[in-house]
C-alpha cells in the first residue's frame, strides 16, 4: 500500500496504513432446502401418486464480527454516490439481505 498525500482541511483520512483494513470475513446460511417425499402407497388410495412437503429457507444466518457496518453485502449504494470524498468505502444506505422462509407441498393426482 502506497500512501497518497491529501490535503488535511478536506476531510481525508491522510494517514493510511494497516490500521484502517478491517477483516471481511463473514460466514452466511444462504439457501437451505428440507423436504420428504412420502412413499407412493401411503396415500394411494386417496389417488395421490406423489405426496412431498418441504420448507427452505434463505439468508437465515449471519455471523459477522463488523457490528458497525452489518451485512458485508449490503444492497444499496457502497461509498455514497461514489464520487463523494468523503464516502471513503463507507456504506450508506445499505439494506441487509431480506429473510425468506417457504413452506410447501407437492401433490401427484
Amino acid at each position: 500500500m502506497i500512501a497518497e498525500i491529501r490535503d488535511t482541511r478536506s476531510g481525508y483520512v491522510t494517514n493510511v496504513d494497516s490500521r484502517w483494513i478491517k477483516d471481511g470475513s463473514f460466514l452466511r446460511g444462504r439457501n437451505l432446502l428440507l423436504g420428504y417425499t412420502f412413499p407412493e402407497s401411503t396415500f394411494r388410495r386417496l389417488g395421490v401418486t406423489r405426496f412431498r412437503i418441504y420448507t427452505s429457507a434463505q439468508n437465515f444466518f449471519l455471523l459477522v464480527n463488523d457490528e458497525v457496518n452489518g451485512d458485508p453485502e449490503t444492497v444499496g449504494i457502497i461509498g455514497g454516490d461514489n464520487n463523494n470524498v468523503f464516502s471513503q468505502g463507507l456504506n450508506w444506505h445499505g439494506y441487509p439481505k431480506p429473510t425468506i422462509y417457504m413452506f410447501g407441498i407437492q401433490l401427484g393426482l
